[in-house]
């Protein structure tokens, strides 16, 4: 989202060969949204005309109590929608507005109207009105035919889905703006000096680096493992830096800033629009996450600008993020710390890593064919540690206990929060037993180790490893 208020809107929508050809076409075109008083459905036909249709004003409203229900899970303290500026034919629709600016007149409780327009042109965009960020957005016919002029017909079918997916993207850069308290406080990313630029054109050169750039996500999203997951957001990172050494300065700054507007805001529609609404209706766009994966796996396929390619890129890294490095957002939103710079924190290890584990050697290890990333265990007090008092791993699987010589000890679940799983390893890295590890809810808790001595034990979530998985050599150190 560009801050000033001029900026028309964003676009993305992820194309799927498994969607019709006219949902192939949709682009999700996000907006803001506003706070619609409940009151508004009961406005009478005449009013309902004169300043929005009842369907324009129940969207607003489904849409804001959305926000209500479940924006706190999309970002921390999101729990108030934003107001919300409809505009519809000759006049605006102010809702929920404070303090409305001079010349809105009262229509009804919380609604005023404006005889003309706020904006020059029928476009969605997060805008100052009044000292209070606020949701403007059209008609959803007359956002349509803006779209048809602007990018040719056809391009993007706004849907009811989409425009509500429109008002939830924009009502996210209402809430970004107000936590940073307006343009001037959206970080710059500055790199030596050199300010952000503007959004690289489409090249081919961009072109190929956004494919890399887009598949080292796409197998990141897919990963089983936290190792697998690093891995490849490694792969995304090294792309980026070598289309970095040859790009005009600025760029870094550029794509930086976009990601950070953009992709957080997308992010957030995308997690809003797959909840049900408090009507029982369902999510608002079941195939959300199968479009974001789509752009994703193939960004210069968004028929829009290059914009609506970091609006996916920087949603990629925002869910990567909520995997990888429990408690990003505060860092990134109010916080300024671009999406990108999180994911460099996990991947050298200085984030990501549960608060009992930290300040321990990170490793490696192939283990049944996937990267495991653990942490290790070898002195008396981390192998006393374990995974005790853990409550989310991260961007790790697990804790890798290393003893000097073969030992017959006994592992038990007190203190554990998680049910775990456990495998036991010779010193060859051969399995030799593994056990599932229930939450111990007696005293004495139970105790597991295998038949003979052992050299080296894995903990991981429940479910990671296969209990009747046979004995064979599975650990391989990187």
């Amino acid at each position: 989202m560009n801050p000033h208020p001029k900026r028309t809107a964003s676009t993305a929508g992820a194309t799927s060969q498994r969607r019709t050809a006219g949902a192939r076409r949709r682009r999700r075109w996000h907006a803001a949204v506003g706070a619609l008083l409940t009151a508004a459905l009961s406005l009478t036909p005449a009013f309902a005309q004169s300043c929005a249709t009842a369907v324009e004003l129940e969207t607003v409203d489904r849409v804001r109590a959305r926000i209500v229900a479940h924006g706190v899970l999309a970002w921390p303290g999101w729990t108030s929608p934003p107001p919300a500026l409809l505009r519809a034919g000759d006049v605006d629709c102010l809702l929920d507005h404070p303090a409305p600016p001079d010349g809105f007149v009262e229509e009804a409780p919380g609604i005023y109207r404006l005889d003309g327009h706020l904006l020059p042109v029928p476009a969605a965009t997060a805008l100052d009105v009044g000292g209070t960020w606020t949701l403007v957005v059209p008609a959803r016919a007359e956002l349509q035919a803006f779209l048809d002029e602007h990018l040719g017909p056809d391009v993007i079918h706004l849907d009811d889905a989409l425009y509500q997916r429109t008002l939830l993207h924009e009502a996210f850069h209402a809430h970004q703006l107000t936590l940073v308290g307006g343009p001037d406080g959206v970080p710059s990313f500055e790199s030596a000096g050199v300010p952000a630029g503007r959004a690289p054109e489409a090249t081919a050169a961009l072109d190929a680096t956004h494919a890399a750039q887009g598949s080292a996500l796409h197998d990141a999203l897919h990963a089983t493992t936290a190792g697998d997951a690093v891995a490849a957001v490694e792969r995304f990172l090294e792309a980026r830096d070598a289309w970095r050494a040859e790009a005009a300065p600025g760029t870094a700054a550029a794509e930086q800033q976009l990601e950070w507007l953009e992709g957080t805001a997308r992010y957030a529609d995308v997690l809003l629009s797959l909840y049900p609404d408090t009507t029982a209706r369902g999510a608002i766009d079941p195939h959300a996450w199968s479009d974001i994966l789509g752009q994703v796996r193939d960004p210069a396929a968004i028929p829009t600008d290059t914009r609506d390619r970091y609006a996916a890129l920087g949603a990629a890294q925002a869910f990567l993020l909520d995997r990888l490095h429990p408690g990003w957002k505060r860092l990134a939103i109010p916080g300024g710390a671009s999406l990108e710079s999180l994911l460099r924190d996990v991947v050298a290890g200085r984030a990501g890593v549960p608060a009992p584990l930290r300040g321990r050697e990170l490793r490696t290890v192939e283990l049944d064919g996937r990267s495991w990333r653990l942490v290790v265990a070898d002195t008396p007090e981390a192998w006393g540690q374990g995974l005790r008092d853990v409550t989310n791993l991260g961007a790790v699987d697990g804790v890798w206990f290393l003893f000097p010589e073969d030992v017959d000890a006994p592992f038990w679940m007190s203190g554990a929060r998680l049910p775990l799983d456990i495998a036991f390893l010779d010193a060859d890295g051969t399995r030799l037993a593994t056990f599932r590890m229930p939450l111990c809810e007696g005293d004495p808790c139970p105790t597991y180790r295998p038949d003979g001595t052992y050299r080296s034990a894995i903990e991981t979530l429940a479910g990671r490893l296969r209990p009747d998985d046979p004995p064979r050599t599975v650990l391989e150190a990187r």
